[in-house]
């Protein structure tokens, strides 16, 4: 099985959710965790899903970015 132009580690995330914070925020906002990025090791906890995107959004521009540069 072939890859996708960009490897698949490259966009891959290890999320683990606290089942404490499940309904700490509004409903369509409820988590909290901790998230990791395969390839680079960077991780971060977040307390919503909000938080988890931007997280994602972040570490995916921020190796983007890196590699055009």
């Amino acid at each position: 099985m072939s890859e996708r132009s960009g490897s698949s580690a490259e966009r891959a995330f290890l999320v683990q959710l606290d089942h404490s914070g499940a309904g700490a925020a509004g409903p369509g906002d409820a988590a909290a965790g901790r998230v990791e990025h395969i390839r680079s090791g960077e991780s971060s906890r977040f307390a919503s899903v909000r938080e988890l995107l931007a997280f994602m959004e972040r570490v995916l521009d921020d190796r983007q970015t890196g590699e055009d540069g």
